[in-house]
This record gives structure tokens, C-alpha cells and sequence, in this order.
């Protein structure tokens, strides 16, 4: 986690966007309180945990495209 957060070189475009959010780069005050919601909006925006690709998806749906499936007989 640790790694991710603050080292890993994948992730350093988007690592400054985290920081300047959440004020710090102390991983406890990241991970705890208000911050925890910037940090977990920024996993799934960066694409960190697979299992929120889904979530990044439904994000980044235009809702005035949505066309709602025939009636079944």
C-alpha cells in the first residue's frame, strides 16, 4: 500500500493530485478520517485495483446515452 501510494513510478502523474488533496503523505492520516475517501476515489481513477474497474466505468458512462432495453413479451 505504502509503495503504491508514494513510490511506485507507475503511479507518479497521479501521485502529486493525491498529495495536494489529502494535505499529506502520512499513510495513516491518508488512510484514516476525511482523506480515505480522496485516496480511494484516487485508486480507482489511476486504475491501481482491478476489481474497481467497473466503478471507474459506471463513472465515466454519459447517462444521457443510456437506452433502456426492450420489454420483454
Amino acid at each position: 500500500m505504502r509503495h503504491v501510494l508514494f513510490h511506485c513510478p507507475i503511479y507518479d502523474h497521479a501521485r502529486a493530485d493525491l498529495i495536494r488533496e489529502v494535505g499529506t503523505e502520512d499513510m495513516q492520516k491518508v488512510l484514516s478520517g476525511p482523506a480515505c475517501k480522496a485516496a480511494a476515489r484516487w485508486f480507482v481513477g489511476v486504475g491501481v485495483l482491478q476489481q474497481f474497474k467497473v466503478a471507474r466505468e459506471i463513472d465515466e458512462e454519459d447517462p444521457d446515452e443510456y437506452v433502456p432495453p426492450p420489454e420483454l413479451d
